[in-house]
């Protein structure tokens, strides 16, 4: 089994991967918070978009 597949076997696993991925935004910066920004935008609509017309449906 691999090095990771063994430690996501592990439940401290998951705290692990959180630690990590703080610790890359954090030597990221900026370039952290532009992506989470960007990924944000497709979950939250924009205040603008309650103002556009409804799709054409695909027939």
């Amino acid at each position: 089994m691999s090095e990771n597949a063994l430690k996501l076997a592990q439940p401290e696993a998951v705290f692990d991967i959180v630690r990590d991925i703080h610790e890359l935004s954090q030597e990221q910066g900026v370039k952290a918070q532009i992506s989470s920004s960007l990924t944000s935008s497709f979950f939250m609509p924009s205040p603008e978009a309650s103002h556009c017309p409804s799709p054409i449906p695909l027939v």
